[in-house]
């Protein structure tokens, strides 16, 4: 009978204990992790990366330039998205990675016309994203094509000279 008692109180000690530790173990985590306290991620959209740095920083953020691109209507440099989302909940020091508007056009290899019909070439130009201004319709045996800034001239070549 004083085994058995003794069983008894070993066990419920041992039942204690694993709960006394899976508590702490909770505690713990939860304190590690900041649980239940978020911050809401400022909209940065539109601001250079110098402004949109501060202002993450001063909110306890981090900011990355993830990625850039070009969008023409945009400002240089300035801040074309955002992830996570602006009114995102995150946690204190969480990374907010942005896209930045180069405000470099970007270059295209220029694509070659010879034995092309009109229609066709302004379809090339429109895949390979250049706009196409006032068309002028020149005879001419030969021609040297340029492109400049998204503008194409046209320089009439006699071989003679």
């Amino acid at each position: 009978m004083a085994k058995l008692k003794s069983l008894i109180i070993n066990i419920a000690l041992m039942v204690l204990t694993a709960i006394a530790l899976l508590f702490g173990a909770l505690s713990a985590l939860s304190w590690y992790t900041n649980h239940d306290k978020y911050l809401k991620v400022p909209d940065v959209s539109g601001m250079s990366f110098d402004e949109a740095k501060i202002t993450l920083e001063q909110n306890g953020l981090s900011p990355i330039i993830n990625d850039s691109v070009f969008i023409e209507k945009a400002l240089p440099l300035s801040i074309v998205s955002q992830n996570p989302e602006a009114d995102s909940d995150v946690k204190v020091g969480r990374t907010i990675y942005l896209t930045i508007n180069t405000g470099k056009t970007p270059t295209v290899n220029a694509p070659k016309f010879v034995d092309m019909s009109i229609t066709l070439a302004k379809a090339v130009m429109k895949n390979k994203g250049l706009k196409i201004g006032k068309s002028i319709l020149l005879t001419m045996q030969l021609a040297i094509i340029l492109f400049y800034h998204n503008f194409i001239v046209v320089i009439p070549y006699d071989r003679e000279q």
